[in-house]
């Protein structure tokens, strides 16, 4: 069966997750639920290559990539969408420091399922 895949093997993939934990101190963090599998070297040289040219697309791009999930609040307590208005309001350099964070080798990751 050429180009298919089984449907034991597409669940599986489909439960794969990662959380990667931002600690900003005094008790406040960002947990970001992604797709391990799509962060790659050639992902992470995307970023970086683009936050040094200040290439908000490209960054936000590769960004929603692999975002499946996160915790950011607004100011209410409300969860905020992950979408270019809360990333425009987050800024170019905040954004940069979060997509950042989710490619290095040592970021906190740990394998979920989605229950």
């Amino acid at each position: 069966m050429a180009g298919g895949i089984k449907i034991g093997k597409l669940r599986k993939r489909q439960e794969k997750r990662a959380e990667v934990v931002l600690d900003f101190g005094d008790d406040e963090s960002l947990t970001l639920t992604v797709d391990p599998s799509k962060i790659t070297v050639g992902w992470v040289k995307d970023i970086s290559a683009a936050g040094r040219e200040n290439d908000f697309g490209i960054v936000t791009e590769r960004f929603f990539e692999v975002l499946l999930d996160w915790d950011l609040l607004d100011d209410d307590g409300e969860k905020m969408p992950f979408n270019d208005e809360t990333l425009d309001a987050l800024g170019f350099d905040v954004f940069f420091m979060i997509a950042e964070q989710m490619g290095k080798q040592d970021a906190q990751m740990k394998e979920t399922s989605t229950s």
